[in-house]
């Protein structure tokens, strides 16, 4: 098929996969937490203190191998009355554990386990859980993927 000199063949490519360190980074970088959530946050890839959707959601990273785990203690600011944060003693968070595994290049498996959630929330609702798993599934996983290009594995 003859192309005259106006037209072009564009082909689109593909961004290139990420890799478990660009999975840290998304998930622990205050500018790209901000990209993918659209608020505010504070924070930095490592071990220190965090919080995003504009305070809705705080806690501190206590472990970080890069690309290999990132151990939080985590809650939202709706848990239940008397489950009041509190840094000094990370007493009344829940335990946040992701396992990155790279088995291929390009391709991040992300495992994570969330321990001590309170069953109820300062309002009553119960579905504390629920929202929970829902929260990582829809407004960060799902988010980091539309936001950066990043597989169905996360």
């Amino acid at each position: 098929e003859e192309i005259n000199s106006r037209e072009r063949l564009v082909t689109p490519s593909r961004p290139p996969p990420p890799s478990a360190t660009d999975v840290c980074e998304a998930l622990l970088d205050p500018r790209r937490v901000m990209h993918f959530t659209r608020t505010k946050c504070t924070g930095q890839k490592g071990v220190g203190k965090f919080d995003m959707f504009d305070g809705s959601v705080c806690g501190e990273t206590i472990e970080f191998i890069d690309g290999e785990r990132i151990v939080q203690k985590w809650r939202f600011n709706s848990w239940e009355a008397g489950f009041k944060p509190s840094f000094q003693t990370l007493k009344n968070y829940s335990t946040v554990t992701m396992v990155l595994k790279e088995p291929d290049a390009g391709n991040v498996v992300l495992e994570l386990v969330q321990t001590n959630v309170p069953e109820a929330d300062a309002h009553g609702n119960e579905n504390v859980m629920e929202v929970t798993e829902n929260g990582w599934k829809n407004l960060i996983f799902a988010r980091i993927r539309n936001a950066f290009g990043y597989g169905a594995n996360l």
